[in-house]
Order: structure tokens, then sequence, then C-alpha cells
């Protein structure tokens, strides 16, 4: 099947921030959570670089008493990945439309 090769996934966001990085679907990326430094940015080199067509690629970043953020990547074969983005309410375990 049609494969998409994900060269590079950088998250930016607040020092501390927690980044969450998950993969559904068609993929074998194991489920794993990094903490944002000083640098204010994390690079998400640990799951797979080649994604099969079906696969669902989610990171959500939250930080403390703050507004957080949930992308989702859906591996479409042959094409970009399509692309939604969603906020995180402070205590929420769902995103939501950003206001």
């Amino acid at each position: 099947g049609a494969r998409t090769r994900i060269t590079g996934l950088l998250v930016r966001g607040p020092a501390g921030a927690r980044v969450a990085f998950r993969c559904r679907g068609r993929c074998r990326a194991r489920p794993f959570t990094r903490r944002i430094a000083r640098s204010r940015r994390v690079r998400l080199t640990k799951g797979q670089l080649l994604y099969r067509a079906g696969a669902i690629i989610e990171i959500r970043v939250t930080g403390r008493a703050k507004v957080g953020k949930f992308t989702r990547l859906r591996i479409r074969g042959g094409r970009a990945p399509s692309r939604l983005d969603r906020c995180v309410a402070p205590g929420a375990t769902r995103p939501s439309a950003c206001s």
C-alpha cells in the first residue's frame, strides 16, 4: 500500500509543557511523552518515519493552567497528510474548537 515518509516532527511550546505522541490505525509506533525543556521545543524522532495510508498521528501539548494544543495528522496515500488543529482547555481530557 501507499506510504508517507515523515522526515521530522518539531513541537514548540512553553518550557515545562508535556508533549504526548500517539499513532492509531495502520502503524506500529508506540505512544510516548516528553517535556519541553528551556529551548521551548522538542523533536519527536522516536516514532517510526514511514507511515501507511490510514494511520492517524495525534500530538497533544499541555501545560499547567494553560490552554493546550491538539494536532491530528491523517496519512493519505499519495497526498500530503490532512491536518486538524484543536485546543485543550486546562484540565480537559478532550480537545475542542479554539475560541
